[in-house]
């Protein structure tokens, strides 16, 4: 029915308007990208005869968008024809001819809204003049489009994702025993290191409390002589530094360790099977930092 009612206006329109021949291009595409250029350049005569052999009697675009930009372009070429013509018959019959166009516009795309930014002001006006008109046929064909794209229509269910970034301190690297690597999730070299640097500074401060006890009570001094106190305490006192050493070293690999294995966060990941509660609630939940330690590391969580 829609297609006779445009093909009779376009029977009565060729009639009042003399016939001339134009060079276009033969495909749709080609001719839409002519047209887009003749409307920025102000060429509305050619728009109706450039589009209308690729509207009627049904489009011959594959995209919707271009269908409908060509649309939009032939309604403003029937529009300004329109305003060039004296008689009312004719001059309603390009106007009735202009509103179809962007009628079907709106069936096919009925949340469609023109930019008064890019198309001239009379035609936005003639545009808002037809979702009025037809503003029932619109709306239930919006509320359809909106139930069939809802959720619910299309079998989907809502899934609930809870997401935890735990943030870690780049100082907690240079600490000692193992903490950079119990930061970095690595509980095991974090024990071996903590092990191994704990022996080494218990080696170095136990000779020292052995280099001091071996001291005189009298005079503070070692006694001379093979295998005296003066020997022991040179003795305990290379312990000492062999733990001291030990410990160093231990430390500085395990900065260089923990550095290596840092990730500055942590995120995980998790669903649900209901809501939060602070979206069941509909209160926001508290928030801030929250300092964790343990075997899975050292850091901060949000």
């Amino acid at each position: 029915m829609q297609n006779a009612r445009i093909g009779a206006q376009e029977q009565a329109i060729k009639a009042a308007t003399p016939k001339v021949k134009y060079n276009f291009p033969p495909l749709p595409e080609q001719r839409l990208a002519r047209a887009e250029k003749a409307f920025r350049d102000g060429e509305y005569p050619l728009l109706r005869p450039l589009l209308e052999p690729t509207l009627t009697p049904n489009s011959q675009f594959d995209r919707a968008e271009q269908a409908n930009q060509a649309r939009i372009l032939l309604a403003v070429g029937l529009y300004f024809e329109a305003q060039q013509v004296t008689g009312a018959g004719p001059r309603k019959e390009l106007l009735d001819a202009a509103s179809l166009q962007l009628l079907e516009l709106l069936r096919g795309d009925p949340f469609y809204t023109l930019n008064p930014m890019i198309y001239p002001a009379s035609v936005v006006e003639l545009f808002e003049t037809v979702q009025v008109e037809h503003s029932a046929e619109l709306d239930a064909l919006r509320a359809k489009l909106r139930e069939d794209s809802s959720p619910d229509s299309q079998g989907l269910e809502t899934v609930y994702i809870e997401r935890e970034v735990d943030r870690f301190s780049y100082a907690v690297n240079f600490l000692p025993f193992g903490l950079g690597q119990m930061q970095n999730d690595e509980p095991v070299q974090g024990t071996l290191f903590a092990s191994a640097q704990v022996l080494s500074l218990a080696l170095n401060i136990g000779s020292y409390w052995r280099v001091e006890d071996l001291r005189s009570d009298i005079d503070g001094k070692y006694e001379a002589g093979r295998g005296n106190s003066a020997e022991q305490a040179r003795n305990w006192q290379r312990m000492q530094y062999v733990g001291l050493a030990a410990f160093v070293g231990l430390y500085a690999w395990s900065v260089i360790d923990a550095l290596v294995d840092y990730k500055p966060y942590q995120v995980r990941i998790r669903t649900l099977d209901a809501p939060p509660p602070e979206l069941s609630s509909g209160a926001n939940g508290a928030e801030g930092a929250e300092l964790k330690i343990g075997w899975n590391g050292i850091g901060f969580a949000w």
